[in-house]
């Protein structure tokens, strides 16, 4: 009999042990992968042939002191005395208004990037030395970006080209994170029909999963919108930021992101 009590004991103590043990396994804190870390950095982009398309190196502020655009193009930077606003790289220097928004990029290519800001608006003029002297010594490019109530930039003109275009965005954060507004000046040094779409999702923060050209019809031109399809691939470790993606365009690649951690 005290050897059946014994037995009985024993298992409604191991029971309560079992039950003890499980609610414990299961209880963890999930790591919200939106919220980035701070220090999160860009810092390659690379072909799937492993081909260097862009490469970021930072001070220890994590400000960006050098870029690697386009696989040769080398940008160093410097900034303002106290503050994260690029002041100059290279030959070119960066100019701000009271509201600490760029207003300007100029350099000895360029004579001048302006940049104004209007009501869901932003109106970006570049201005560019023609190499060839012609009848225009001068070549005027204006990029006009339409923003929705969020500040995302849903469509674009290109003038005098007079192409339009339309953007449609995922929702999760760029490659860029941390680094929109130091990358921001080097981008406008190149042609805007170049890096319209870089410049789209910056402004906006997200990246890009669809372009439609042509779609406001303010061309005359009887050419077919062009869509351009993109896709990501999320797996990072941490956080919901695409570690490779896919364009499926006339111009199809394949880019890979390298982060800090």
């Amino acid at each position: 009999m005290k050897v059946t009590i014994y037995l009985r004991a024993s298992i409604w103590m191991m029971s309560i042990f079992c039950l003890t043990s499980c609610t414990k396994q299961v209880t963890f804190e999930a790591q919200d992968r939106l919220q980035i870390s701070k220090d999160f950095r860009l810092q390659e982009v690379r072909s799937e042939n492993n081909e260097l398309f862009e490469r970021y190196i930072y001070d220890e502020q994590k400000r960006i002191k050098q870029i690697v655009y386009n696989g040769t193009d080398v940008f160093d930077l410097t900034y303002q005395s106290g503050s994260d606003k690029v002041k100059s790289f290279n030959e070119y220097h960066a100019s701000y208004d009271a509201q600490d928004r760029l207003i300007a990029v100029s350099g000895p290519e360029l004579s001048n990037t302006k940049l104004n800001y209007l009501p869901n608006q932003i109106q970006i003029i570049q201005t560019t030395r023609m190499i060839v002297l012609g009848p225009k010594p001068t070549q005027v490019d204006t990029l006009n970006l339409f923003t929705d109530a969020n500040g995302a930039v849903v469509r674009a003109t290109l003038l005098p080209k007079k192409i339009g275009y339309e953007f449609r965005y995922d929702q999760y954060a760029n490659p860029y994170i941390h680094n929109e507004d130091n990358i921001l000046p080097v981008l406008l040094v190149y042609p805007l029909q170049q890096v319209f779409k870089e410049i789209a999702s910056l402004k906006t923060g997200r990246n890009l999963m669809r372009i439609y050209q042509n779609a406001t019809n303010i061309s005359n031109s009887v050419e077919k919108p062009l869509v351009e399809d993109i896709s990501y691939r999320y797996d990072h470790i941490k956080y919901d930021v695409p570690t490779s993606s896919h364009s499926h365009g006339q111009l199809k690649s394949q880019r890979h992101f390298l982060y800090t951690e």
